[in-house]
This record gives C-alpha cells, sequence and structure tokens, in this order.
C-alpha cells in the first residue's frame, strides 16, 4: 500500500472541546492524532464530511484552535466515532507540538502564528 499522506501523524492524547458551527453546544474529546494540516478525533455523534467544527486545546498553558472541516467519518462502535478534519485557515497549533520544518510548511501554506 502507498501512503499518500504529506505529513506523519503524531500521537496524540490532548482533551479537546469542539462545536458544530452554528451550534451553541460544546462537546469533549480527545484527539487520536494531528498533522500540520489536520487532526484525527474520537466523537460520540455522527459528523457529516463537509462541516465546519471549530476545535480548541490547551497546550502547556495556551489556547490554541480555530475552524476545522470534517473530511471523513468512521464508525468504531454503536457510540463511537473516528473524525478526520483539516484545519482551516487561521488555525492556531504551538510551536513545539510537531517538528519545525512540519510548522514552518504549515505557517506558510495557513499563514498562521502563536497564540499567546
Amino acid at each position: 500500500m502507498i501512503e499518500r499522506r504529506r505529513f506523519i501523524r503524531i500521537p496524540n492524547l490532548s482533551e479537546i472541546k469542539y462545536s458544530l458551527s452554528g451550534s451553541p453546544k460544546t462537546y469533549s474529546s480527545v484527539f487520536h492524532n494531528i498533522s500540520p494540516e489536520g487532526a484525527c478525533f474520537l466523537a460520540r455523534e455522527f459528523i457529516p464530511v463537509g462541516s465546519t467544527v471549530k476545535l480548541s486545546f490547551v497546550y502547556e498553558k495556551y489556547s490554541y484552535g480555530g475552524l476545522t472541516k470534517i473530511i471523513w467519518i468512521k464508525q468504531e462502535s454503536e457510540s463511537k466515532y473516528k473524525v478526520g478534519v483539516k484545519f482551516i485557515d487561521g488555525f492556531k497549533l504551538p510551536d513545539n507540538l510537531i517538528g519545525p520544518e512540519e510548522l514552518r510548511r504549515l505557517k506558510s501554506a495557513l499563514k498562521i502564528e502563536r497564540e499567546e
């Protein structure tokens, strides 16, 4: 099988908060993995592909996050889904969460900066 990913996925079990665009309800979950372009997290409900989701997390006392777009979803069990998201312009990531070269490429592509 040929690997098609542009970036490696970094296993990461950080706690996250997310909400569907236009909804006041916030859900708690954890990342499954993260890369400079997107992430995979666990959800208890189905989220349609193409949906916009606001995602946030805390790393070393700072808050990061922004808008993401659901690019795939896979049901793992009756009430557990793996959700793949792509970061949308403006998503904030910590400098030391991923390697310096991948972070440089991500910042160049998305024009993002560390939020402090």
